[in-house]
């Protein structure tokens, strides 16, 4: 309920769908990973013809695709649910998503999987990788087909762990959401063999006991938890073999790499679970603390829930098609 540190799902739920089977595999992870009574927003964006825009303009509902009823099938997939729809004429899908998601202040953004590719891993093309490289809010991408799997709760929950202020904050994000669904985590820490560590001078890492127990430490007592250590050259590749292994429903990862703080910021590693996990990948922004603080390191699940949870006015729970919210902001302006 409001006001319970743990409560959070995203209630605001910011979706890019384009029409194609990825953008069904995005409307179906966008209603497994959102709270019943959430409110939905469509985007698509379609590039200008010919000319090159400085600014995204947003499409009159008399305009196709609006007029054309683009999105008819995918209102009808959204039955029941609150919904509202909006094209744009833009250079850029991923500035479109990102600038609605910072401006209306939306919890989440969700896209789905570009085509094609190896059925069942999550394949982002231009419009994803540009999303990881700067939101302000977490982004979790499907895996292709995932609309035809059965629906499913989220409750088998990876977290890609390392110890390090971006896992801590992964980890924060995870335990919400575990907390929610009734789930449990698995903390997933990968390090190189021993010969290959060796060979290139890292002889310094701490032992995997350590690092997971550190994870273990920042979990509540009743959630359940556990930890496996794995060995891999491939960091990313050995997670998503795990998951496939284990079931995982969500994987978790924070942000790398240098950036602004408070942003989604894609390193090499969350780079290749986002092109090859076997389940959606949820990504969170970068600790908005300096790195490496302790404040940062100790991240603990109630602070992502302030940032995330929203006062009870901010979602009324009603049901049917919004036809129309207009909201004051650079993108929403018609003009």
């Amino acid at each position: 309920m409001v006001g319970d540190p743990f409560s959070w799902r995203p209630r605001r739920v910011l979706v890019g769908y384009d029409g194609t089977v990825g953008g069904d595999d995005g409307l179906a992870l966008a209603t497994a990973i959102a709270e019943p009574g959430a409110e939905f927003l469509l985007v698509d964006v379609i590039p200008p013809v010919g000319i090159f825009t400085m600014r995204p303009r947003r499409l009159e509902d008399g305009e196709p695709p609006q007029s054309a009823g683009f999105f008819c099938e995918a209102l009808e997939r959204m039955s029941g649910r609150t919904v509202e729809t909006r094209s744009y004429v833009a250079n850029s899908a991923a500035r479109v998503l990102s600038e609605v998601a910072e401006e209306e202040d939306y919890d989440i953004v969700v896209i789905g999987a570009c085509y094609p590719g190896v059925v069942g891993r999550v394949l982002i093309g231009s419009v994803g990788e540009g999303l990881m490289h700067g939101a302000v809010v977490p982004v979790v991408a499907a895996p292709r087909s995932y609309a035809e799997r059965p629906p499913k709760a989220l409750k088998q929950i990876a977290v890609a762990w390392d110890a390090s202020p971006e896992a801590h904050e992964a980890l924060a994000h995870a335990q919400v959401m575990a907390r929610q669904t009734g789930g449990e985590i698995h903390l997933l820490y990968v390090s190189p063999p021993e010969s290959f560590a060796a060979k290139v001078g890292d002889l310094t890492r701490p032992s995997p006991d350590r690092v997971l127990a550190e994870g273990f430490a920042a979990v509540a007592p009743d959630i359940p938890i556990d930890g496996s250590s794995l060995e891999g050259r491939e960091i990313a590749s050995t997670i998503s073999v795990t998951c496939a292994e284990r079931g995982v429903d969500l994987l978790v990862v924070g942000s790398r790499g240098y950036g602004m703080l408070g942003r989604v910021i894609v390193g090499s590693v969350a780079t290749g679970l986002l092109h090859g996990a076997p389940c959606p990948v949820l990504t969170v922004p970068r600790p908005h603390s300096g790195e490496g603080s302790d404040d940062t390191d100790r991240r603990t699940a109630s602070t992502v829930t302030s940032r995330w949870a929203r006062r009870p006015d901010a979602c009324p729970p009603t049901t049917g098609v919004l036809a129309d919210r207009r909201r004051r902001s650079r993108l929403g302006d018609r003009r």
